[in-house]
Formats: C-alpha cells, sequence, structure tokens
C-alpha cells in the first residue's frame, strides 16, 4: 500500500523472500527536493584525503534507492551500477537493483546478495515498458537511472529521479534525453571532459575496488617485456594502433603483448581492422579473454590504454593506478583527467609512433617510472577509491 492506505500503486513484481528481507530501511521521512539550477553544474569528486568514514546515521535520512539497469549485460556501466548500490547500503540507506530477470545483472545481484527485482524483457523495447510500468508504481524515495533505457523510460515516475550516464549519447540518444532530463533531480557524468560536452551536467567520477591484499606482481622476466590491454577488441579502444606501435618497438626487447578482452558488443567493422592489426604480429600475441583483474595485473610490465575514441572516464586506468602498474594513455576524451596533470606518458591518440616512443622511455627510465605509480596510487585512494566514491556519493545524496 502507499502512504495513504491505497493498495491500487502496489508494485507488479517483488523481490524473492530473501531479497525482500534484506531490503527493509527506514523510508525518508522528508520530501526530495530539487537541485537549484546552480547546483546542477557543480562537480562531486570527492575527499582529498583517507581517513575513517563518519557515522552517518546521524547525518542523512535513510532512504530507498531503486537502481536501474541500463540493460541485462555486464558492461562498464553495470559495474559501476554495483558500486553505487553497495555504497549506498554502506552508508545507510536501503539499495534494490532493478534488472532484466535472468539477466547478467540480475544474476551478478544475487550473488552479491543485494536485494533485486527482475521485470520481463524481451529486448530493449520490452524493457522500456517494464521500466515505465515499474516507475509508476514503484514505492522508492529514489530512482537511480543507471543509463539511456531506464532515463527515457522513467519519466512519469512517482519518485525522484537520477539520470547517471556512463557514455557519450549518439546523437538519437541525446534527442531523447533532453526530454528525459527534464524533470530529473540532477544528471551526472563520469568526469569533468564529459560534463562540458553534455551542458548541465555534474561531475559524478567512478571509482573501482581496492587490489586484493595478497596482490604482488609476478617478478619481471629480464628476457621479456610484458605490454597488458584490457577492454574490447575494437578500433574505439585503440588496439588496432597499439599493434602497429608493437611493431615498431625493436625485436630483441622480446615483446608479449597481452590482451585482457573480446569483442563482445563490437560491430564487425570495428574489430575486422583490429583483428588483421594483430594477426601481424601474431607471434607477439597472447589472448587471453576476460580476465580476473589482479591475476592480469600481476603478469604484466606496463598497461597501454590507447583509446582512439573519447572516453567518459577510463576505468582500466584507474584500476592501474590502484596496483601500481605503469601506465601509457592517450589523450582520448577523460584519460588525461583520470591520470592528472602530472602524468608523464600521455600520448596523441591514433599515433603509433607516439606510443612506440613512450613505451622505449618507460623502458629505460625506472626512477621516472617508480615516481609515476607512486603517484598514481596516491591519486586513485584520492578520488577513485572505495572510500573516495562512497564519500562522494553520501555528500551528493545529503545535498538533494
Amino acid at each position: 500500500m502507499d502512504r495513504n492506505g491505497d493498495d491500487r500503486h502496489r508494485n507488479r513484481w517483488v523481490p524473492s523472500r530473501r531479497s525482500a528481507s534484506r531490503s527493509t530501511g527506514r523510508r525518508c521521512d522528508r520530501p526530495l527536493y530539487r537541485l537549484d539550477r546552480s547546483s546542477r553544474n557543480r562537480s562531486v569528486t570527492g575527499p582529498t584525503h583517507i581517513g575513517p568514514t563518519r557515522d552517518t546515521a546521524q547525518s542523512t535520512h535513510a532512504m530507498r534507492i531503486d537502481f536501474l539497469s541500463n540493460h541485462g549485460l555486464m558492461g562498464g556501466g553495470e559495474v559501476m551500477l554495483f558500486q553505487l548500490a553497495s555504497a549506498a547500503q554502506e552508508i545507510g540507506h536501503s539499495s534494490m537493483i532493478i534488472a532484466p530477470e535472468a539477466s547478467e545483472v540480475h544474476e551478478r545481484a544475487e550473488l552479491l546478495e543485494l536485494p533485486c527485482i527482475g521485470l520481463p524483457a524481451n529486448g530493449r523495447r520490452s524493457l522500456i515498458r517494464s521500466y515505465r510500468t515499474y516507475a509508476r508504481t514503484s514505492e522508492a524515495d529514489l530512482l537511480w537511472c543507471n543509463g539511456p533505457v531506464p532515463s527515457i523510460a522513467t519519466t512519469k515516475a512517482r519518485a525522484a529521479r537520477i539520470v547517471h550516464l556512463h557514455q557519450h549519447p549518439s546523437r538519437h540518444q541525446a534527442a531523447l534525453l533532453w526530454w528525459a532530463r527534464r524533470n530529473a533531480l540532477a544528471t551526472l557524468v563520469p568526469s569533468h571532459n564529459m560534463a562540458q560536452a553534455i551542458a548541465g551536467s555534474t561531475a559524478f567520477p567512478n571509482w573501482t575496488d581496492a587490489p586484493a591484499t595478497e596482490f604482488t606482481r609476478t617478478s619481471a622476466d629480464p628476457t621479456t617485456l610484458r605490454i597488458g590491454f584490457i577492454g574490447r577488441i575494437s578500433t574505439g579502444k585503440g588496439l588496432d594502433v597499439l599493434a602497429d606501435a608493437v611493431a615498431e618497438l625493436p625485436a630483441n626487447l622480446g615483446i608479449t603483448l597481452m590482451v585482457a578482452g573480446d569483442d563482445r558488443f563490437v560491430a564487425p567493422e570495428e574489430s575486422a581492422p583490429v583483428l588483421s592489426a594483430l594477426e601481424r604480429i601474431s607471434e607477439k600475441v597472447e589472448l587471453v579473454g576476460w580476465a580476473d583483474r589482479d591475476k592480469f595485473h600481476a603478469q604484466i610490465d606496463l598497461l597501454v590504454v590507447p583509446s582512439s575514441r573519447d572516453e567518459a572516464f577510463g576505468l582500466v586506468a584507474a584500476e592501474a593506478m590502484a596496483r601500481r602498474t605503469p601506465l601509457l594513455v592517450t589523450d582520448a576524451g577523460a584519460l588525461p583527467e583520470i591520470v592528472g596533470p602530472d602524468h608523464p606518458w600521455i600520448v596523441r591518440r591514433r599515433n603509433p609512433a607516439a606510443i612506440a616512443t613512450a613505451i622505449s622511455e618507460m623502458i629505460s627510465d625506472s626512477d621516472r617510472v617508480h615516481e609515476s605509480v607512486v603517484r598514481g596510487e596516491q591519486r586513485w585512494a584520492q578520488l577513485f577509491s572505495p572510500f573516495a566514491g562512497s564519500q562522494r556519493l553520501e555528500k551528493f545524496l545529503s545535498e538533494l
């Protein structure tokens, strides 16, 4: 029933008995107010120090927050969805994952024992219809729309809404999102770079898990240079350019290019040039598929993020910083923002010669590499760690 005792708004879909028992929490006794125009353009960057989290129960009102997935597959945006839901619980709110039933996201929520409601969905249009119906009946205090699909589908929701975008929208999506954002409390994007491209949005940086406590880097083989790449096998991620750069490096370096990723979500015209470039250096390539982050970083000597298209954030770069992995990035989108202005190895996108030169510099200047990884880890701790992310979320919610 709603607060007036009327049961006509009862949810059509309900969590399992186990999830329902975990999803209870104090309701917010105060209304959610819209952000004023001046606050919509501010950035939320989080703390600049590390320390214990204060008792949030005294400083915030507990809410039920529904986190709506953009689709059922696990991608970068969905990884952040779980980070947000977990952080919201840690600071005293009640989190609920809303996703297509029997999907990867739904299964992941059950594995993590996060409350989850699975909605019937057979494709994007079906999911939009399910979200539209759910939004009209949900008793949540806040709908966190994690991507364009739930943002567009929930414009007539009973609850207040946050629009959270993790990728630059297409031209078609941009037109629909302009309409969808009109009655949202805020539009969040993961970087200042993306915020500059989307008027009225707020920079709300992502964060990553910390490395495992037992994480150690494998002793380097002096006869082999192991260059790592993590991401989709696509021209947008620049793997073809990295392959061409590896081809330019001296043969006596004994290079192995370790590729963690696949061509999932990638159109054939995007993956074909990359596969062709990798074939040209096939004797130097090791395809490992999607791998455990800690194990992969432990095996490589440096990571290259050679993106050709603008990155909205740069999750793999932040993960490398957390693990003190020597890091080379291009100037695509938010990557320079993530590594910081003092990072010595930022090269122009789609420039194999520049990547090859930077790799050679990293090999020959171990002191500079050490200084860069120490600064990188400190920057990660201050801005992109779970503690920083939790504090950032708490600050944002307290100001709604």
